[in-house]
């Protein structure tokens, strides 16, 4: 799974709400919180995640101060998946879980699904099968309800690997 900078879908989430509320001044936070956003979107892709982390931090620090939870959540996702990339597991699994008490409250199936998986990963890395089991479980379960089939099917390929670790995998 990619980061949730690799999914257009959570920006135009972003840019609607900031576009639904607020007053001018509001407005010009929210601009430059989602400015920031994006540059860290862009900053990930290439591969730059000292910049990448500046600019998620930024952008978290402006949409926690105008309680924009989508905002937070997306960056702290971000956040999370950096500090995996660069193996400091205890650092995402602590921005992930964040995100993902947020991404419930606001109900987004399909962040919640992606946050579950992510953390899924992080599991698997620091060689907890067990709990990365039953985060890729969560996380299959929902991208099905909510018919993702692509993604569920990655998921789903995630478990299957893991459970041949496991050694509770039939055998064909």
């Amino acid at each position: 799974m990619r980061s949730l900078a690799s999914f257009p879908r959570l920006a135009v989430l972003i840019c609607l709400v900031t576009l639904i509320t607020g007053s001018p001044v509001l407005a010009e936070e929210r601009d430059t919180a989602s400015r920031l956003y994006q540059e860290g979107n862009l900053s990930l892709k290439a591969g730059n995640y000292d910049a990448a982390l500046r600019n998620f931090v930024a952008s978290f620090t402006i949409y926690e101060r105008l309680g924009h939870k989508l905002g937070m959540a997306a960056n702290l996702n971000n956040v999370g998946y950096i500090h995996r990339m660069r193996g400091d597991y205890t650092a995402a699994l602590g921005h992930y879980n964040k995100s993902l008490t947020i991404m419930k409250q606001s109900g987004d199936e399909f962040l919640i699904a992606h946050t579950l998986n992510n953390i899924g990963k992080v599991h698997e890395a620091k060689g907890d099968l067990t709990k990365a089991l039953s985060h890729y479980e969560q996380a299959s379960k929902v991208f099905k309800e909510i018919d993702e089939k692509e993604l569920e099917a990655k998921v789903v390929k995630n478990i299957r690997l893991l459970k041949k670790k496991l050694g509770d995998f039939p055998r064909r």
